[in-house]
């Protein structure tokens, strides 16, 4: 330092001053210096995160939400087919119960009591399983077979062929009307 100080004298007055402003601007140019390759290196850093790291990140945010999209489509797909199971399954029901009513009209029209009586033995089982596979829309439906079902149990207990027939008659009736509704829906 003490040498810097001796060539400055030397060097006169006015040449120390512009060797201060030299040095000052060298002093500037080292800082831009270190502040522009610390921006490139923090770029390069960010550059190098974003194509490691973020872009491949995109990428399987991007593949995961087309995968979710398919799922859901394949959702709604299985629900609908759900739904026309569930019809499929109450026309089933219906139709059990419609063999059952006319098996029962067969045997009553040949005479035989008891195997009426038999065809209709698990008819009120079906019945609950048709009001629980068409739910409560169809109360009114159900309640109304139900009670022919009991009113043609009565008769054929109490052998009455002709109220009988006429109550199963009004049974398969209702049965028809509901399943041409669940068919044309």
């Amino acid at each position: 330092m003490a040498e810097d100080d001796n060539e400055l004298k030397k060097a006169g007055p006015d040449a120390g001053n512009g060797e201060k402003s030299d040095s000052w601007r060298e002093v500037i140019r080292r800082w831009l210096r270190r502040i522009i390759i610390v921006l490139l290196i923090f770029i390069m850093l960010v550059a190098v995160a974003w194509f490691g790291l973020i872009g491949p990140r995109a990428a399987e945010v991007a593949n995961l939400q087309t995968e979710l999209a398919a799922a859901q489509q394949q959702i709604d797909t299985l629900e609908a087919q759900v739904a026309e199971l569930q019809s499929i399954r109450a026309q089933r029901s219906i139709l059990s119960l419609l063999v059952d009513a006319n098996s029962a009209r067969f045997e009553l029209a040949r005479g035989d009591t008891e195997a009426a009586s038999a065809a209709l033995q698990n008819t009120s089982n079906t019945l609950y399983q048709l009001n629980l596979e068409l739910g409560s829309e169809y109360d009114e439906t159900i309640e109304g077979l139900e009670t022919r079902l009991s009113l043609a149990r009565e008769s054929i207990q109490a052998e009455n062929d002709l109220s009988s027939l006429n109550d199963l008659e009004v049974f398969i009736g209702t049965l028809q009307d509901l399943l041409k509704g669940l068919l044309s829906k």
